[in-house]
């Protein structure tokens, strides 16, 4: 009996990143920030650099930085590095509850 191999049930992913987050994970991270209080403005940048340093691997950095800069699909990143894009979705949300959890910390 043949068989015909399943597709893949993972059409296309996409991110929801929240309009701060992704101004945070760009260069535009001073004006994302502006509207806070120059002591917070600065708490605030230095918590993210220290996430984005060492909370997000290197992969999830790589893998943000690809979808954000690039502009690359999760299709095409995954092609990039050779992995499913159900991996690269994982990552990349997980990197995003991380950061979003420690910026959460430092403005309340």
């Amino acid at each position: 009996m043949n068989r015909k191999p399943k597709r893949s049930r993972v059409s296309e992913y996409t991110l929801d990143f929240d309009k701060q987050m992704l101004r945070l994970l760009t260069e535009e991270t001073e004006q994302a920030v502006r509207g806070t209080e120059p002591d917070q403005h600065q708490i605030l940048l230095r918590a993210f650099r220290l996430a984005w340093e060492h909370e997000l691997t290197p992969t999830q950095r790589k893998y943000l930085h690809c979808y954000y800069k690039e502009k690359l699909r999760l299709r095409e990143i995954a092609a990039r590095y050779g992995v499913a894009v159900s991996t690269v979705h994982r990552s990349m949300t997980g990197a995003k509850e991380k950061l979003r959890h420690i910026l959460f910390y430092f403005l309340t």
